[in-house]
């Protein structure tokens, strides 16, 4: 869950791009936070790919993850959850 200024930074780009996080309380609009230890709707960001050339080495790192989000599966039994 995003709290720090600097992942709050994810909520206010990804926002601006057009495509909120799904799941967000906060972008595109504030709704009630969901209660402490309520990990029914999580956040929904996953990076497929992430890529990188180590600063010191120089070496190019490539991670591709075989992980789906729930509701990429499917929203509306990820959107029903209470």
């Amino acid at each position: 869950m995003p709290a720090t200024g600097q992942t709050h930074q994810l909520r206010v780009h990804m926002n601006a791009l057009g495509v909120p996080i799904l799941g967000d309380p906060l972008y595109p609009e504030v709704t009630a936070p969901a209660p402490a230890g309520d990990f029914r709707r999580p956040l929904q960001l996953l990076a497929r790919t992430l890529e990188f050339t180590d600063p010191v080495t120089g070496v190019e790192h490539r991670f591709d993850s075989g992980r789906r989000l729930a509701a990429w599966a499917s929203y509306e039994e990820w959107a029903a959850v209470q």
